[in-house]
């Protein structure tokens, strides 16, 4: 027999996916523009002004120790960055704080706010186009973050695109989708796990 200690201590991480079936139950919008989030044929959309726009899994909370993978779409190629990630996220419109990555040119970027403030941090090539779906996959664990991309319907990469390590944002924040363009973006499934768990790309 197995004791409470002694269960909790083998349960499993928190996993959720995600394919819109409901709309945006479950998520929050935050940021800039929170208005700009509407959820249409089983995908979360982004439309709207420029700006920082976050949506965040209300049943992960607050976690340091993140994967989250997602299949991704954008409409128009511009100079910002669409279609990303975000974890350890916290803070208001103006005073952002997280790590976030996007597509933009023919990379993926990987880049933080702290309190505002942008900065670039690493990118890697990657295959993608406007009006096509790619993957991307975002990994935050103690001081490691990795970040990988791929066209839909390629097999996921072995290797990470980025892997380095980050001490900037230390703690424990919110993690979801993120995108800065104002031309229309898309996330029609989402994975999200914590504790060092693989999030997955299928219910």
């Amino acid at each position: 027999m197995v004791d409470g200690d002694t269960w909790w201590q083998y349960a499993p991480p928190f996993s959720h996916f995600e394919d819109f079936a409901d709309g945006l139950t479950g998520w929050t919008p935050r940021w800039a523009n929170t208005t700009a989030w509407s959820a249409a044929n089983g995908e979360a959309v982004l439309t709207g002004a420029v700006g920082r726009r976050l949506l965040t899994l209300d049943a992960l909370g607050t976690e340091a120790d993140v994967e989250i993978v997602a299949r991704v779409k954008y409409t128009t190629a511009d100079a910002r960055l669409k279609s990303g990630l975000a974890v350890r996220a916290s803070g208001e419109a103006g005073n952002e704080t997280g790590y976030i990555i996007g597509l933009m040119d023919t990379k993926v970027y990987l880049a933080r706010f702290v309190n505002g403030a942008y900065a670039d941090v690493a990118n890697a090539p990657a295959t993608h186009s406007a009006g096509a779906y790619s993957w991307l996959r975002l990994r935050v664990e103690g001081t490691s973050i990795r970040v990988r991309a791929w066209a839909d319907g390629a097999t996921e990469p072995d290797t990470w695109g980025i892997d380095m390590t980050a001490t900037t944002i230390p703690g424990a924040g919110w993690a979801g989708l993120f995108g800065s363009s104002d031309m229309a973006q898309q996330w029609d499934i989402v994975g999200i796990t914590a504790e060092g768990g693989t999030a997955p790309k299928a219910a």
